[in-house]
């Protein structure tokens, strides 16, 4: 092969060469503008979505501004009625150990608390109601546990119930139905009932009745407020169905969102106007009456906490 024929072999290696390396480099900047204009084009529909989801937090947090004020009166006016429960408690009770009654009655009242309060913000209202309510009966299977008090005063001395372990495990758990069958609860429920004779029971609950309707009146002043509220964020909901970007679709905001509407309505709910119609009224479950009365208003009391306890 004479000399001129290597150099053409030689050029035309090198012409093959540049063209396929101009066709590698082609791809890879044709690949490269691809993916700019794949994360400009995300960037653009994160921002478009950030100022439409933004309206939604400012409505959000203007509506949890509005509502902390009712929240505060409402937890100080449950504190106060509820403090007055506790003199009463003190006052009437036909023992006077050196373990108030007050004390007994509060922390019967905390543990039924404490049953619900992972679901204050979680279910609705009138299902929360209507749960509080069966607490009214807890004296039912008083004659049943007075039977069996050497049992569980030895249970409660061993008892552990860890309710954020169990609702972690299980969050339908109806937790205060476990409450209401430890051990700690059992006696101190029986422990109460028998500080009081059935007259001291009948004045018990009509001096009880003033203070809760103290609260019942505070309640029904801030009631329209919690309602108006709530129609804010259900018609921001409504209008968020027919836009493009759904509020469901930022997972962390619609969470909050639906947790506050559901608190809104459970604050709106729990007013405690039963006792409007218990004066003059004799009733059978006294003490189981009270707990319900005593149990709401501790929630109340804790209503700023409820997204902390749940």
């Amino acid at each position: 092969m004479t000399e001129y024929e290597n150099l053409s072999l030689y050029l035309s290696a090198i012409s093959a060469f540049i063209a396929l390396w101009a066709i590698v480099v082609s791809r890879r900047t044709a690949e490269e503008q691809r993916r700019i204009a794949q994360r400009m084009q995300e960037l653009e529909e994160r921002n478009l979505a950030a100022t439409h989801y933004g309206k939604y937090s400012t409505l959000l947090y203007a509506v949890r501004s509005d509502v902390k004020a009712s929240k505060d009166r409402l937890s100080d006016a449950a504190w106060q009625s509820m403090t007055r429960l506790h003199d009463l408690f003190d006052s009437l009770s036909n023992d006077q150990s050196v373990r108030p009654t007050r004390h007994i009655f509060d922390e019967l009242c905390e543990s039924i608390y404490r049953g619900f309060a992972p679901h204050l913000t979680q279910q609705s209202g009138s299902v929360l109601a209507s749960r509080f309510a069966a607490m009214k009966y807890v004296e039912e299977q008083l004659d049943t546990l007075r039977n069996h008090r050497a049992e569980i005063q030895k249970r409660a001395d061993h008892e552990v119930l860890d309710l954020r372990r169990i609702y972690k495990k299980d969050p339908d758990a109806r937790l205060e139905r476990l409450v209401l069958e430890s051990a700690r609860f059992q006696g101190g429920l029986l422990t109460l009932c028998d500080r009081f004779t059935e007259e001291n029971r009948d004045k018990l609950l009509q001096a009880a009745l003033r203070p809760v309707l103290e609260f019942v009146a505070v309640h029904d002043e801030e009631r329209p407020k919690l309602v108006a509220a709530q129609q804010r964020l259900e018609q921001g909901l409504g209008k968020n169905e027919l836009e493009e970007f759904q509020l469901r679709e930022s997972q962390v905001l619609y969470a909050e969102y639906k947790r506050e509407m559901a608190g809104i309505e459970t604050l709106e709910t729990l007013s405690l106007s039963e006792a409007k119609n218990l004066d003059g009224v004799r009733i059978k479950f006294v003490v189981g009456q009270l707990l319900y009365f005593g149990s709401l208003l501790y929630a109340m009391q804790m209503c700023n906490d409820w997204h902390i306890d749940a």
